[in-house]
């Protein structure tokens, strides 16, 4: 969304992204991707339509930033930049669970993961699902909820007997502004789903098929879909322009500036930032840092927007889905006011505006 918005606002300027996987794939369509095998074409994007526009496209992934010689290095090339935007999402710490690495565990999170699921989930005979979510920072928090509802909905829909288990490092569904809304789908599915609240994931024992918790329960599975710890990329540690105290990069929240270095800018989840973990917060920050990089190296261009508006709408079930529009605003101050508007019954409606809002945010970028 940057390195097209860019493109938009100083043609003239050389914009490369650096990215290594082939093609671009629509994160919140993630777990439709392990359901329906025509999502993952059907959410995917060829890099093609970026260059298209003028962007060069370079696969790799940035190893090394080096601030002083202003230098980004993959395993292959070396690029030299004016200004850098570091976009690196999170980095999930399987590592830290023990036992995880060697579990065959299979994540929603992670893109790589998505084929493997997608057959697992193909193939599955029935059993008990175990699915775990993390404590602090998480990429779109409604996701582990609604892959449970999915999850009960196909087995139900095959008839297969089982559990879904959802161990839940959080007292209550997250976000809370439309926790009430989850809760009440969980509930209704209570015959297939077990939601077990304020437990955190601590070993696997996948010989036995057994996941300990760090409060001393165990629960056995079939089928382990553990999300881990949700962390910073290194390169924000290296660099030095995290927060004090926080593993994430301290920018300037109108423009995306870090605070360390006026030349490099942080987006989406690897900055600490008040427009929450989503795809909508990610494409309206990456438009304002645009405008404020054009500005920055042609001198002339939009000023960046006050105001960025986000969206969520968590699938519940087969014909609805919940909703959550937000409007964050940051003053020149850098005061922030935060208007939510959730709507906490499912419905149609909320469904129908999903699908729009998917296609209007893919279009946004790739036209």
């Amino acid at each position: 969304a940057a390195a097209a918005a860019l493109r938009r606002l100083a043609p003239d300027v050389a914009a490369i992204l650096i990215d290594p996987f082939p093609a671009f794939f629509f994160s919140p369509a993630s777990i439709d991707a392990v359901f329906d095998p025509a999502a993952m074409d059907a959410f995917s994007r060829d890099y093609k339509l970026l260059a298209n526009q003028g962007v060069r496209v370079a696969r790799g992934e940035a190893r090394g930033v080096d601030p002083v010689a202003r230098r980004v290095s993959t395993e292959k090339e070396t690029f030299d930049y004016d200004a850098l935007i570091l976009a690196t999402g999170m980095r999930l710490a399987a590592d830290e669970i023990e036992g995880l690495n060697d579990a065959g565990n299979l994540s929603v999170y992670e893109r790589g993961h998505l084929a493997a699921l997608r057959q697992r989930i193909a193939e599955f005979p029935g059993g008990n699902v175990l699915i775990s979510m993390p404590g602090g920072a998480l990429r779109c928090p409604p996701a582990p909820y609604e892959f449970a509802l999915r999850f009960a909905a196909m087995m139900k829909e095959r008839r297969l007997t089982g559990q879904v288990t959802l161990l839940d490092a959080w007292p209550s569904p997250q976000p809370d502004a439309i926790g009430a809304g989850l809760s009440a789908a969980l509930a209704e599915e209570r015959d297939v789903i077990e939601h077990v609240p304020q437990v955190n994931l601590a070993r696997i024992d996948a010989k036995a098929r057994k996941a300990h918790t760090a409060e001393g329960d165990v629960f056995e599975y079939d089928l382990l879909s553990a999300i881990p710890p949700n962390k910073a990329s290194s390169l924000v540690a290296d660099l030095g322009i995290a927060g004090p105290g926080d593993m994430f990069a301290e920018v300037d929240p109108r423009v995306f500036r870090t605070r360390k270095h006026a030349d490099i800018f942080a987006l989406g989840d690897v900055a600490r930032t008040p427009y929450g973990r989503s795809a909508g917060a990610a494409v309206g920050a990456a438009e304002n840092c645009a405008r404020e990089v054009a500005r920055m190296l042609t001198g002339s261009a939009p000023a960046p927007e006050s105001a960025i508006a986000t969206a969520c709408f968590p699938i519940t079930g087969p014909e609805g889905a919940l909703r959550l529009e937000t409007v964050t605003t940051v003053d020149a101050q850098g005061a922030v006011s935060i208007k939510s508007d959730p709507g906490n019954k499912p419905s149609a409606a909320s469904l129908a505006r999903r699908r729009a809002w998917e296609t209007a945010l893919l279009k946004r970028i790739f036209g």
